[in-house]
């Protein structure tokens, strides 16, 4: 009985709110920091410019930080990274040196990479090289879009509205300072806080035999699970790697090896 709708951003849901006065109106804001910025910079320029938010809305945020999951797969988790390819659109706000750390303090081959077909081929080739040659540097391919110093009134947005916390990543556990909260008096604006509920982690939500767990963080492949390509499909998804648009386990079934086959079979 509830009322969902899809909105393209923040600017959206505030319109909402404003056209139904009489009615409660929460924004569900996901994302990493390419989507955790713009939220943030939206709340700031009303905020500052005396505009004030429709007193009807509020926002419920889970946006995640990416360097500080990295960070956690590696030292806490063990996982062997060979190379990264940096995500382009998260270095255009944040600009490259995002990422610096995983050259610098793990040897970890760095590129920064945009998302076309040909920027992930030549930021694969760039990180091989680094490879082959034993080096480890933080390189950019994306030059066109990630800039040094990213977006600065971006990333000014996002240290004004957000404090960052611990927090749950699903799969993973608690991962240190990685969570973006509202901060000081935009506390007002956080929905747990104003309908005074908490969301509590569920390890066991995940169906019997899916592993999905261990494909996100490079510990299996999804052709490990039992379910792959059998009870779990994108027409039949299990598990979260089957389900979204972006996951591991879809992206494997439609491009990985003999994907097409199991498309067509599964269509």
């Amino acid at each position: 009985g509830a009322d969902v709708r899809v909105v393209y951003s923040f600017a959206d849901a505030i319109e909402v709110a404003r056209r139904n006065p009489r009615r409660e109106v929460v924004f569900f804001s996901v994302g990493f920091e390419t989507t955790a910025a713009p939220t943030a910079a939206l709340i700031l320029s009303l905020v500052e410019g005396g505009d004030s938010l429709p007193p009807n809305l509020s926002l419920l945020t889970a946006h995640r930080l990416t360097p500080p999951v990295m960070r956690f797969l590696v030292e806490e988790m063990g996982v062997d990274i060979d190379g990264v390819i940096a995500p382009g659109h998260v270095c255009t706000v944040m600009g490259p040196e995002h990422f610096k750390e995983f050259p610098e303090r793990y040897g970890i081959p760095t590129v920064v990479a945009g998302f076309e077909p040909l920027d992930l081929l030549l930021g694969l080739l760039m990180c091989l090289r680094q490879i082959r040659e034993g080096r480890a540097e933080l390189e950019n391919e994306y030059t066109r879009s990630a800039k040094p110093g990213g977006r600065r009134e971006a990333r000014r947005a996002l240290l004004e509205a957000f404090d960052v916390v611990s927090g749950w990543w699903r799969g993973i556990g608690v991962v240190p300072d990685s969570i973006c909260v509202l901060k000081g008096e935009l506390k007002g604006l956080d929905a747990r806080e104003r309908f005074g509920v908490s969301f509590e982690p569920e390890p066991d939500e995940i169906p019997e035999g899916c592993i999905c767990h261990l494909i996100v963080t490079g510990r299996a492949l999804p052709t490990d699970c039992p379910h792959f390509g059998k009870g779990c499909t994108p027409h039949r998804p299990k598990g979260p790697c089957m389900v979204s648009s972006e996951g591991t386990c879809l992206a494997w079934f439609r491009y990985g090896p003999q994907g097409w086959g199991r498309l067509r079979l599964s269509g």
